[in-house]
């Protein structure tokens, strides 16, 4: 499950004196997922439940009798979170392959005038459905380059931690509200 939902740089290390890469433990790819959960603001309840259940339940040193019903009870309580987790899913909007990374925004400002920018993103942006069922885009760096209005175009060049305070930037000189819906956003991106 989460091999499928994580990108791949999240489920391996690079170990650059080798020059090889291997496989993050269990651990970090818990870690990974908490850290997407976090960003979007979801409950981290059923995560923080599977660091518990891989910390405390899940160690057979931590039972002295492995035939045990308790011990049974507690893998039945971990296998009951599994359907559960079914639910993410990761998909691959736009792919960072070189120079040409750049997606375009769309959206109209208070007077009707439609404003175009042009952002250039420094991670891969991909669509996230979390355990709250609802969907998310990643918070990957970028830097919004130019904006086009009315035929003019602008040069900007402004550095964004994530795609999210880009965008809200934009809505701000849009002097629009900023909508909270990923949903929104994503159908004024052109990803082409």
């Amino acid at each position: 499950m989460l091999a499928n939902f994580l990108a791949d740089n999240d489920k391996k290390t690079l170990d650059a004196t080798q020059k090889t890469t291997t496989g993050k433990q269990f651990n970090d790819l818990l870690q990974k997922l908490k850290e997407i959960h976090e960003k979007h603001g979801v409950s981290l309840c059923l995560i923080n439940d599977l660091f518990i259940y891989k910390d405390h339940l899940l160690n057979p040193f931590s039972h002295d009798n492995l035939t045990s019903g308790a011990y049974k009870g507690e893998i039945e309580k971990v296998l009951s979170i599994i359907p559960r987790l079914n639910i993410l899913t990761s998909e691959m909007l736009k792919e960072v392959k070189n120079k040409n990374s750049i997606i375009k925004f769309k959206d109209f400002n208070k007077d009707g005038v439609e404003v175009e920018y042009h952002i250039y993103l420094k991670e891969n942006l991909r669509r996230y459905t979390l355990l709250d069922e609802k969907q998310y885009l990643s918070r990957g760096a970028v830097i919004a380059l130019k904006e086009v209005k009315l035929g003019v175009t602008k040069d900007l060049g402004n550095d964004y931690e994530d795609i999210y305070k880009c965008i809200k930037r934009i809505y701000f000189f849009l002097d629009t509200p900023y909508p909270n819906d990923d949903n929104i956003l994503l159908s004024k991106l052109d990803l082409s």
